[in-house]
């Protein structure tokens, strides 16, 4: 069990790791553009969280359950990942003062852990 709950993990963390990239990528290529910073990384996230959705689904979780019920979830859980990301991104980048970049992983640590707890436990369980 302790294996298996290790190798989720890292799973988990390779899945979220390129939907995170996705992220990133494409909050990079808005803000190149000029849109503002906090616009371009909610829509990177919202990106992000499409691909997040299919590699958590087959590859992090291998889940059985039906895709209607993982969705609900799942929308349910990326809709409250996409608002924390961007208010802690607002908080640490418009109110602290953080630069951009530590903002961003700042807010993404965060969101991970919430993720991979509501994720395990309410969006891919079997």
């Amino acid at each position: 069990m302790l294996i298996s709950k290790h190798s989720q993990l890292l799973r988990f963390i390779v899945s979220g790791g390129a939907a995170t990239a996705v992220h990133y990528l494409v909050m990079g290529m808005l803000i190149f553009f000029g849109i503002s910073a906090v616009v371009a990384t909610g829509t990177g996230a919202l990106v992000g969280a499409v691909l997040n959705y299919v590699l958590q689904y087959y590859f992090t979780f291998r889940s059985i359950r039906r895709h209607i019920h993982s969705l609900i979830s799942y929308t349910a859980a990326s809709g409250l990942a996409w608002l924390s990301n961007l208010l802690l991104f607002m908080l640490f980048y418009d109110y602290i003062g953080i630069n951009i970049v530590f903002a961003q992983l700042l807010a993404t640590a965060l969101v991970t852990i919430q993720n991979y707890l509501i994720y395990n436990k309410l969006v891919f369980h079997s």
